[in-house]
């Protein structure tokens, strides 16, 4: 009530005596921040703008960690805040709050383009008068931001909130709050744009002025540990993640506006808790976002959907495949109400509940969920290729399971072309399908076409050491084929000895070991008899500097050694590594 005296009294001072509106505007921006956080918040709803806008991003079975933007209406006065009649005239003046109010309503009806242009033709209008208050172009200058933020253009929103911070700088020094709130909304864009390094600078700096200038329990303390919170987490820093995490929860506890951002930070602290092992502890703050959301915001609502995906993706991790499945049939119901059919949420979902279908043996349920994502995955804008890529390898991985062969190579063939083109694909996106292409042709007896899949798979796998035992494991089925089966053995060999030697990493000299000892294999089947022993010795020389000297490993390799030498006629250098094969077993 008392601010809200206040700004009619505003009102009726700029109407009949605009030259005392500038220092009784700043008496009540200064009186708003002297009272409780819940009194100032309710004061700036009164000019409720850009409200606090919430961006979620959706991969599968388990959602990333839900960021909340800085409220944007903060700071966003009313059109009452434009200057004083002695520096614009009247008709200017009321050209000016005619375009801010076209600005305001485009914005509340999201129509994007349309407020940008009206608030640029406020930027124009103000800056032509070349000695307007500095508060006015401060607030357009954020809400250009704002609006940029919202469209996505996270470059065009950080230029025009540092235009913002260099004036509220000149005006009020470095410390002041409203600098802190400048740096703050920085920030959220660097971090919409994954920019982890100047977000943190520019959070830990509006962080140092809000412990200067606010209790330790307000509100914008609480939004700067979310933040950091939030970088952490995408630095896979998931201790610290945590730590900051429940120091915001502590904060927005004590208000009770805060219900929207209390639910989000149990739903992260719980993807915390999953990357940690910690399951049990995930359920409960997943748990508790829920009975938050549908207690505050109803059953129906859209965050109670994601909540139920969340509780799903859990299950699904846990093996409870029954329960992650109804969990994802009653996110489903929520988030097509919401949302249309035609969503890349609801695509997810569809996808996700696909894979838990598959993992019950209901294989037709699980294909036919799949058929649906893809069906989205289609028509949903923008296009996400990896979304979409992620379908096309698990219908593969579906029909390949059935032993449908041909469907199985259709849909990864279709995943290899779009893997290719798409910049969000990774290497390992590419070697993976090559690798399941060649499994089919394998299983269809396209022998040498299967080879060439595996070889390619060989060339691209990088450091994925799983993978490249499978891919070795299928290049033996190759013998009869001669020398490509050597090829595709010298084609590993390469990718993993060079530099790995002095690799403390037990996994991965266990994996060098047993490649060089499979590709000695392969040449001895061939009879080159020096290539054999050349491998051989690698693997004893890893087996020495990468494994400490293994006893028994060593044995084996001496035992292939003396074999070979024995084949090659030298019957004495054969008895010596038999002899150095027995005593290492027999120290043993």
């Amino acid at each position: 009530m008392f601010h809200s005296l206040l700004l009619f009294l505003i009102l009726i001072i700029h109407l009949y005596k605009p030259s005392r509106f500038d220092s009784v505007y700043k008496l009540l921006f200064d009186l708003s921040f002297r009272h409780s956080t819940a009194h100032r918040l309710s004061m700036f709803s009164l000019a409720k703008r850009f409200p606090t806008l919430l961006f979620k991003s959706f991969p599968k079975n388990t959602l990333r960690p839900t960021y909340f933007a800085p409220n944007l209406n903060k700071f966003s006065f009313s059109s009452t805040s434009f200057g004083t009649s002695e520096i614009l005239g009247n008709s200017e003046v009321e050209s000016v709050l005619f375009h801010y109010s076209r600005g305001d309503r485009f914005w509340a009806e999201s129509r994007l383009e349309k407020a940008l242009e009206e608030y640029h033709e406020v930027l124009k209008l103000v800056l032509k008068s070349n000695g307007l208050a500095f508060i006015d172009i401060n607030t357009v200058y954020k809400n250009l931001g704002h609006i940029y933020f919202k469209k996505g253009d996270f470059g065009e929103a950080i230029k025009n909130y540092e235009k913002s911070l260099s004036i509220v700088t000149q005006e009020f020094g470095e410390t002041h709050f409203q600098v802190g709130y400048s740096l703050k909304l920085i920030a959220a864009a660097f971090i919409q744009q994954g920019n982890w390094e100047k977000a943190f600078e520019h959070s830990q700096k509006a962080l140092d002025i809000f412990v200067e200038n606010f209790e330790a329990d307000d509100v914008f303390l609480a939004e700067s540990y979310y933040d950091f919170g939030l970088i952490y987490q995408n630095q896979g820093k998931w201790s610290q993640a945590l730590e900051t995490y429940q120091k915001a929860l502590k904060i927005y506890e004590l208000d009770e506006e805060s219900k929207t951002q209390i639910a989000e930070l149990h739903n992260n602290i719980g993807h915390i808790y999953c990357k940690l092992g910690q399951l049990d502890d995930a359920v409960k703050s997943y748990e508790k976002s829920l009975e938050i959301c549908k207690k505050h915001f109803g059953a129906e609502n859209v965050k109670v959907g994601f909540n139920y995906n969340n509780l799903a993706g859990l299950c699904f991790e846990k093996k409870q495949f029954e329960e992650a499945a109804d969990f994802y049939t009653k996110a489903l119901a929520i988030l097509t109400k919401h949302y249309g059919d035609v969503n890349f949420y609801v695509a997810g979902v569809y996808f996700n509940r696909g894979n838990t279908y598959i993992k019950q043996g209901k294989n037709e349920e699980g294909l036919a969920d799949y058929y649906k994502a893809l069906k989205i995955e289609g028509k949903v804008k923008p296009k996400n290729d990896q979304s979409l890529l992620d379908v096309y390898k698990a219908l593969g991985i579906a029909y390949s399971e059935q032993g449908n062969w041909k469907e199985a190579l259709k849909f990864n063939k279709k995943g290899l072309k779009l893997a290719k083109s798409c910049n969000e694909c990774t290497q390992d996106d590419v070697a993976t399908l090559y690798y399941q292409i060649g499994r089919c042709l394998h299983e269809q007896e396209e022998a040498t076409q299967a080879l060439s899949c595996f070889q390619k798979a060989s060339q691209t796998l990088g450091s994925n050491q799983e993978k490249l035992q499978d891919t070795l494991h299928f290049g033996q089925k190759y013998y009869r084929l001669g020398r490509l089966g050597k090829e595709l053995v010298d084609n590993l060999q390469v990718l993993t000895i060079e530099g790995s030697v002095e690799s403390e990493n037990n996994k991965v000299a266990d994996f060098l070991v047993d490649t060089h000892k499979r590709a000695a294999a392969i040449y001895s089947q061939h009879g080159e008899l020096e290539k054999s022993i050349e491998y051989l010795e690698n693997a004893r020389k890893i087996c020495v500097e990468g494994l400490h000297g293994n006893d028994e490993l060593m044995a084996e390799i001496y035992r292939r050694l003396a074999e070979i030498y024995t084949l090659q006629g030298q019957t004495k250098k054969g008895m010596e590594y038999q002899k150095a094969s027995l005593a290492l077993l027999k120290g043993k």
